[in-house]
Parts: C-alpha cells; sequence; structure tokens
C-alpha cells in the first residue's frame, strides 16, 4: 500500500467484492459501513450490536432474536414467543378472541403462564 490506499490486493482487486478491496485501493462493501449490502439484513455503523429489539442491528449485520419475533430463544430466557400475539387472549385455533374459555398461552414478556403449564 502507499499513500492514500486503505488496501491493495493486486490483480484480486474488485470493485464488487463483498468485503474486499476496490480497483481505487480503498474498502468495499462491508458490514460495519451503515449500507445494507452482500449478506447483510442490517447495518447500522457503529451501533450495530448496541440497540436490542426489532430495531437493532448485530456486529455481524443481521437483526437480533428479541421476544416478540415470533421465535423462541431459550438461551434469552423466553419460554415461548407467539410474537404480535404474545400477551393476548387466543382461542384454541391460537387467534385472538374475546370469549372468556380463552387463554393466554404465551405473556408479553414470553413466558408461559401458570394457567397453561402441563
Amino acid at each position: 500500500m502507499s499513500g492514500a490506499e486503505e488496501c491493495d490486493w493486486g490483480a484480486m482487486n474488485a470493485d464488487t467484492e463483498y468485503g474486499g478491496c476496490t480497483t481505487k485501493c480503498f474498502a468495499g462493501p462491508f458490514c460495519g459501513d451503515g449500507i445494507v449490502n452482500g449478506p447483510e439484513e442490517c447495518d447500522q455503523c457503529v451501533q450495530n450490536g448496541k440497540i436490542d429489539g426489532p430495531d437493532g442491528c448485530s456486529l455481524g449485520c443481521t437483526k437480533p432474536h428479541y421476544c416478540g419475533d415470533g421465535v423462541p430463544d431459550s438461551d434469552r430466557g423466553e419460554e415461548c414467543d407467539f410474537g404480535a400475539l404474545n400477551g393476548q387472549t387466543l382461542d384454541l385455533y391460537l387467534n385472538p378472541t374475546n370469549d372468556p374459555s380463552g387463554v393466554v398461552y404465551c405473556t408479553a414478556d414470553c413466558m408461559i403462564p401458570m394457567c397453561c403449564v402441563y
């Protein structure tokens, strides 16, 4: 490398290579550049990994898991996760209902209520 070059891979420089070095010797698209590109689901630049929930983005530029995303993550302490249906009274087919026979199967904080532990 010389002068203002960020990188120089010689003949391997390519303008379209994710995580590579461009033909002008500057870093190509990468996770953390603030632009969603390549295999990324999100990219919030220096905010990656700092915001949890639906508005966050992991250090690896993927959407983070959180209570309410519809994926029960036992490693995060979730016992259940019905997404937008968390905390709602549901019928036997898991449709929202006002019927007194309805049950909250998964609380808003992704826990199985005592009524539903068998």
